[in-house]
């Protein structure tokens, strides 16, 4: 199974495993605590990556303020801020 050098250089770093020991047992997949946590950490990458990319609210923001110029450009009304009186 493939596997990429700079998770695996992080795990090593991070979870302290022997280099030499890892690096053989990701060649011959071997079915251990060490290929388990590589392949862990990198389906919570995967995971990770997919939610930024299908949920960011990031690009919803910045479309509802662009729509928001577009629309004030056009002559619509300023929202009124809410404000409560304390007198």
């Amino acid at each position: 199974m493939p596997w990429q050098q700079e998770l695996l250089s992080k795990l090593i770093e991070d979870y302290n495993f022997e280099e030499e020991y890892a690096v053989r047992c990701m060649e011959a997949n071997r079915h251990n605590h060490i290929t388990a946590t590589y392949h862990l950490i990198n389906k919570k990458n995967q995971r990770n990556q997919y939610m930024r990319d299908t949920f960011s609210t990031h690009k919803k923001i910045e479309a509802a303020d662009s729509k928001r110029d577009r629309m004030q450009s056009q002559g619509a009304p300023k929202p009124k801020l809410n404000t409560i009186d304390l007198n």
